[in-house]
């Protein structure tokens, strides 16, 4: 990949192209943790359908659930109104049981998912149960699921999603003059851990306070990945905040647990090649004037993403961040 966009650019110096390579090279890491997400159609699907979760758990006085002591049982997390089988048998030959203990009283109480008494070290015995929130569930959380018969040394977490989580997204920040400002909400499927809503963008002159630009965006599907060595799922995307040197608004959606957040940022636009995805080409642009600052013939104001008169790594750093991220216009 690289000495092809080399042979590209030979009338680089030695030193510009190995810092140009550097550059490139972090910025396609990202692209090298998560796949690349082409341009999509500005839909949004309905609530996805409940699906079949099946669990399989063997039960030990000593051992825990799934041998897993001195830790808890296995971590389960289904979503509200899905069908949840659970299979158990006996580890250890003792008399067991699965009760989802939402008051942590130790007791089976009404309404409690409770699947009887199982002993059987050959054959699994099937609950069968569908948590809804609202009903025997009475709110979205985790709980903690354990043996009745040995409620402290047979336990773990049992977590209910709801099937959406949202959040309210707004922004205001100021560049070159232009004072931009987003509105609307964002939603995420947390079956099929996509994002999609609704975002309103203006651009106006923060002077005059003329609107010079205005579009509401629907989200599309854009799906969620899981970041390094976290149980948090990211995504990113672009917005373009028009403006006559373009400018770009970039989110940051994560769902971490229970909890929803997203991040906004100003820039000029990344997409300088406005084909719908930050790409190689946007990059090598910034690359080839990393160093410069303006006014010396290096220097490319497209490049400049923060607007601070120099390219630098923190321009890098941003288009790297967003590298194969979609572009809505």
């Amino acid at each position: 990949m690289y000495l092809a966009w080399f042979v590209v650019l030979p009338s680089i110096s030695k030193s510009t192209f190995m810092m140009a390579t550097v550059l490139v090279a972090v910025a396609v890491l990202p692209l090298a943790l998560y796949p690349r997400m082409a341009a999509q159609p500005s839909t949004i699907i309905a609530t996805s359908m409940p699906v079949h979760r099946t669990f399989w758990l063997r039960g030990s006085a000593s051992l825990n659930w799934n041998r897993t002591n001195p830790n808890p049982g296995p971590f389960m997390s289904v979503v509200d109104g899905d069908l949840v089988t659970i299979l158990l048998i006996s580890d250890d030959g003792f008399t067991h049981s699965w009760l989802l203990d939402m008051n942590n009283n130790n007791a089976v109480d009404p309404n409690e998912p409770f699947s009887g008494l199982f002993s059987s070290t050959t054959i699994f015995s099937n609950f069968t149960f569908t948590p809804t929130i609202g009903g025997n569930i009475p709110a979205p959380g985790n709980f903690t699921y354990k043996c009745s018969v040995h409620p402290f040394t047979m336990f773990g977490t049992f977590r209910v999603m709801p099937s959406q989580v949202s959040i309210s997204q707004s922004f205001t920040g100021t560049l070159d003059g232009s004072r931009v400002t987003t509105n609307g909400s964002l939603i995420i499927d947390t079956r099929t851990l996509t994002l999609s809503g609704a975002i309103t963008t203006d651009l106006v002159n923060s002077t005059t306070g003329v609107t010079l630009f205005t579009k509401t965006y629907m989200i599309p599907n854009i799906q969620l990945r899981p970041m390094q060595n976290s149980p948090t799922q990211i995504t990113r995307f672009l917005m373009n905040a028009g403006g006559a040197l373009a400018h770009s608004v970039e989110m940051s959606a994560q769902l971490s647990g229970l909890t929803m957040s997203s991040t906004s940022l100003l820039t000029r636009q990344l997409d300088i090649n406005a084909n719908g995805v930050v790409d190689l080409g946007d990059v090598s642009v910034a690359a080839l004037a990393f160093g410069s600052t303006i006014g010396t013939t290096k220097y490319k104001s497209s490049a400049d993403f923060n607007a601070d008169g120099v390219i630098n790594l923190a321009d890098i750093s941003v288009i790297a961040l967003y590298f194969a991220r979609i572009d809505l216009r």
